[in-house]
């Protein structure tokens, strides 16, 4: 009987899938004495059971040292009936992951991760108790133009920085991957899209490792990753080094002969990488396949196919044949440079593949890929065992990152929990920040939803209860009820932290009124009125209205008589709608998009506000550009 304790440093963990009825068996209801517990005195290793990914599928959780956790493994398999080794049990397991969380696998594409989550840049600072998060522009790069603001009031604390090489790096991947997926849905391909799966990453899940340990694993040399990996249904794997080279070539003013020295230094580099990819491939498969089809293609996203070709016509060091065996190709320049995946078969910068790109990008297909047809060793049960190690629970797929932890995303659910992650955030642009610190008496901000507005008056209002003065909700009509009911509820969660730990604060009142009835507009003024302490009351009113055709001015009118009853009056207003300005008081348009994806701006650009009408310019002003990275989804 093994006496160690599963305490010690060096004991691991393993995860056992199970049936409910061999779930059951181990749990030995009804029994005097729990299987369990003599797994425990007969292995040295504890075994708990608990929920498992699937339907009608719980596991066991083993910890111990490898060698009881081994013995506990033939114990249970014992006991239970299984067959096989542990390994063949472990991707019986895993088969049956993948076709549970990729139902429709062998009927269409599929994209892992299927978000693209960009690397933004930004700062964090405390403001009024809450983290914001202050978008900044990429190491080594200034920021947007045409964003002037005033430098902050204090230096912002750093995050993890994101240089501007990884700006480029993810605007030339996410172009590919986007692309491609759009040409995998309409031409009905049945392929597994990975994107930047590190090698160590495959079959590198530690809890796996008992079962992975039998199969062949990357050499400790083999260091690398994948940008973009297509395993497909017949034509077996399709590699992509993706390479950001003419992203900035106008902003560095580079020559034409500098640009093709650059092309030639990255060809040379995805040569490298790509053949490395296609021993690394043929080493990890060699149990199941040998001589599986590896299709290796070059993305140059910003660049055309004719600048690949004249770079390497004018190198004098024997590039060209060093890629024809990579790529496959003769050495003649064009015939590499037609392997190469180019700007026009990318042809649309907003990601959104035109048809005439769609057309030029299905054919590159059919030369790159389809060229020699499918691969007749790339059977449906040989596809199915390739999804379930490269997207299987034992490989870690992960998403762009900044700092750790590093998110592993496989499906839909759990990625677009983390973009609403990312969106519920409070985040804003840097001159945002700084307008909150200058923090002026009296400011309308304007501009279309989605901008920061709310969240501006959310902060200020903060602030302004967190040094103990007593902040007013005005809620001006009916359509701004929700929105002030919303804010009224997250200050109040902002008091109660800051009352728990007896720090003194103001008082929070919301004030319900209808402008348009005269006497409820002047009741509303004198009560605000009295509350004022010393001649100065605070208030904060969204969506401030109504204030346009076919209402009239009442929101301006009634904030010019606040003022001129109490010259004291600290108020910030936000409102979609441009007109809401008192005569003399701060107005900014915030115009960027913040807290909006961009298929909500779509379809909000759509309103009738925000277009223009006979007789009348748009109520509502234009969504300018965000300047910053946004997350997108690669695929629905």
């Amino acid at each position: 009987m093994a006496k160690s304790s599963v305490k010690d440093k060096s004991s691991k963990l393993y995860i056992h899938a199970l049936t409910n009825a061999e779930a059951a068996i181990l749990k030995g209801q009804g029994k005097k004495n729990s299987p369990l517990k003599e797994i425990k005195k007969k292995t040295g290793a504890s075994v708990k059971l608990d929920c498992g990914p699937m339907k009608d599928t719980q596991i066991a959780i083993i910890r111990g040292l490898p060698q009881q956790m081994e013995k506990a493994l033939e114990f249970i398999g014992q006991m239970i009936g299984a067959q096989g080794t542990i390994t063949q049990q472990a991707q019986r397991f895993w088969l049956r992951w993948v076709e549970d969380a990729f139902p429709d696998l062998e009927s269409r594409s599929y994209f892992v991760p299927p978000v693209f989550l960009n690397r933004v840049p930004m700062t964090v600072e405390m403001f009024a108790g809450h983290v914001v998060r202050v978008f900044a522009a990429p190491h080594g790069q200034a920021e947007p133009s045409g964003v002037p603001h005033p430098p902050p009031a204090a230096p912002r604390r750093a995050t993890p920085k994101v240089l501007d090489s990884d700006v480029r790096d993810d605007a030339a991947m996410q172009r590919v991957l986007t692309c491609l997926a759009r040409m995998s849905r309409s031409s009905g391909e049945v392929l597994m899209g990975v994107s930047q799966l590190q090698f160590e990453h495959y079959l590198g899940e530690e809890m796996y490792a008992l079962a992975s340990e039998q199969l062949p694993r990357p050499c400790r040399w083999q260091r690398g990753d994948f940008d973009v990996l297509l395993i497909h249904r017949h034509h077996g794997f399709v590699v992509f080094e993706v390479k950001a080279i003419g992203y900035n070539v106008r902003q560095l003013d580079m020559s034409e002969e500098q640009l093709y020295t650059q092309v030639r230094k990255k060809l040379k580099q995805a040569a490298y990488q790509l053949n490395k990819a296609k021993a690394f491939l043929s080493h990890v498969v060699s149990d199941v396949v040998s001589g599986l089809r590896v299709s290796v293609a070059m993305a140059f996203p910003y660049i055309r196919a004719a600048q690949v070709e004249n770079a390497i016509a004018a190198d004098q060091e024997g590039l060209a044949q060093k890629l024809s065996e990579c790529l496959g190709t003769s050495p003649d320049p064009s015939d590499i440079a037609s392997m190469c995946l180019c700007s026009e078969h990318l042809s649309d910068p907003t990601y959104d593949l035109s048809d005439e790109g769609l057309t030029k990008l299905r054919d590159w297909w059919k030369r790159g890929v389809e060229k020699t047809g499918p691969d007749p060793k790339m059977t449906s049960h040989l596809y199915k065992i390739l999804l379930a190690r490269f997207c299987g629970p034992a490989t870690t797929v992960t998403v762009p990152c900044v700092s750790s932890p590093r998110k592993s995303l496989k499906t839909l659910g759990p990625a677009v929990s983390i973009i609403g992650d990312c969106f519920h955030e409070i985040a804003l642009f840097p001159e945002q920040v700084d307008l909150l610190k200058t923090a002026p008496s009296r400011l309308i901000l304007a501009g279309p939803p989605g901008t920061g507005k709310s969240v501006m008056l959310l902060l200020i209002a903060a602030r302004w209860l967190l040094g103990g003065k007593d902040v007013c909700i005005l809620s001006s009509w009916s359509y701004s009820r929700a929105a002030s009911i919303m804010l009224r509820n997250l200050l109040q969660k902002t008091l109660t932290a800051k009352q728990e730990s007896a720090t003194q604060v103001g008082q929070l009142h919301l004030v319900e009124i209808e402008l348009i009835n005269g006497r409820d507009a002047g009741k509303a003024l004198r009560d605000i009125v009295r509350r004022a302490r010393g001649g100065e009351i605070y208030i904060i009113a969204d969506e401030g209205g109504p204030d346009e055709l076919p209402w009239g001015n009442y929101f301006k009118t009634f904030c010019e008589k606040m003022l001129a009853r109490c010259p004291g009056l600290h108020l910030w207003a936000a409102s979609c709608l441009q007109g809401t300005v008192p005569t003399g008081w701060q107005v900014e348009h915030l115009t960027r998009p913040l807290r909006c994806p961009p298929a909500v701006v779509q379809e909000i650009e759509q309103a009738n506000q925000m277009t223009s009408q006979p007789h009348r310019p748009p109520l509502v002003r234009a969504y300018t550009s965000r300047g910053y990275p946004i997350t997108r989804r690669v695929q629905l």
